[in-house]
């Protein structure tokens, strides 16, 4: 719909075309109310929670209220050294103690004044200060010190111990470095050498060994030079694959025997032998006259031991007929080292018995030992 506003200034009248007065003043009015009501109301929404809301926040900014970031503080009441706190020192050094510095100053001046008028004073004063002076003179402050000639630890005085860590003491070290280098090059020149001898001749004698000491794991067959501190040769040793046997081989037999009674008993080489020994044989030599052949045998145990019938036994040959030389391998070390020298001293020992039916005739024999000096 279309309205039209029409004037008419002769009337002061106006109207719109098409509605009327009355109506254009009816909506007037409604617009009017309308306007009235529109301005008690307010937008929508949830009141209530924005109340909520502006109350909470409230509350919370009268709880922030007085309070400060979170940090590291100091108590309100707490102690601070004079040193953190910024030109209190230069503030206090301008400072002098409290006090009557105008009645100090008159006073000073009353003395100075009395003073100078009262000469005799003055020169009781100027005494009386020397005095005190010369008792002063020489005298330190009061403490516990140390006597003047006392002892001390070394470790107790301030950097001795280091001082006397980088000093050596004292000598001719010119004269003694001296004797150190000879040392050394005559040691150098020492190294590698042996003792004087006759390396040559030893070498042809084949000896696996020239020294003083036993020679450790030594190998079958290998020979042994014993040297004496001079370097010379005292015993000449070879190794059997059980002891070391010294070169020369022993015998050591009876004089020829006669017995027509059985049994003998005999006793010989009165060596005191106290040493280990390596026996290698022992030996029965008879001649029988007299006895019939097959029917007549004799036999010669023989002991390492004293002059009686006692010690360690050997072995025992038998003649199994009565003339000819019986001989048995023994091969064996026997030990007489550190026992007891039986009186009479060691001695090899033999016991000749017959053997058989034969009961007339003489018996002529010999029995012997042959061994050698043995060693670890």
């Amino acid at each position: 719909m279309k309205f039209r506003l029409i004037l008419d200034p002769i009337k002061a009248t106006a109207t719109i075309e098409g509605l009327s007065i009355d109506k254009v003043v009816g909506l007037i009015e409604a617009i009017e109310k309308l306007q009235t009501d529109i301005s008690t109301r307010q937008p929508v929404g949830n009141y209530a929670l924005q109340e909520a809301l502006s109350d909470a926040i409230a509350s919370l900014q009268a709880a922030i209220n007085g309070k400060q970031p979170v940090g590291d503080y100091a108590p309100l009441i707490h102690e601070q050294a004079m040193t953190t706190i910024t030109g209190l020192e230069e503030a206090l050094s301008l400072k002098q103690p409290i006090g009557d510095y105008a009645l100090r100053e008159a006073l000073a001046d009353a003395v100075i004044s009395f003073v100078t008028r009262n000469y005799a004073l003055q020169q009781a004063l100027s005494n009386a200060i020397a005095s005190l002076q010369a008792a002063i003179n020489g005298k330190q402050p009061v403490g516990d010190y140390a006597p003047l000639t006392h002892e001390q630890a070394i470790a107790s005085i301030i950097g001795l111990p280091e001082a006397l860590s980088s000093k050596q003491p004292a000598g001719n070290y010119a004269l003694q470095q001296a004797l150190a280098d000879s040392i050394a090059s005559l040691q150098t020149a020492i190294s590698g050498k042996q003792p004087i001898g006759d390396y040559a001749l030893r070498q042809n004698y084949g000896f696996n060994y020239y020294q003083a000491a036993v020679p450790p794991n030594p190998k079958l067959g290998e020979r042994w030079a014993e040297l004496a501190a001079s370097g010379e040769i005292l015993d000449e040793w070879k190794w059997n694959g059980t002891c070391w046997l010294k070169s020369q081989e022993l015998i050591s037999a009876t004089e020829q025997r006669t017995l027509t009674s059985f049994p003998a008993n005999n006793w010989w080489g009165y060596t005191n032998i106290n040493y280990n020994i390596w026996i290698k044989e022992i030996i029965f030599d008879a001649i029988a006259s007299g006895y019939v052949a097959g029917s007549t045998y004799f036999k010669s145990d023989f002991t390492l031991g004293g002059a009686q019938q006692t010690g360690i036994s050997i072995d025992s040959v038998n003649q199994s007929t009565p003339s000819g030389v019986s001989k048995k391998a023994i091969n064996k070390l026997f030990s007489t080292y550190g026992s007891a020298i039986p009186a009479g001293g060691h001695a090899f020992f033999s016991t000749v018995a017959k053997i058989g039916t034969g009961t007339t005739g003489t018996l002529y024999y010999i029995t012997s030992v042959v061994y050698q000096q043995a060693r670890k």
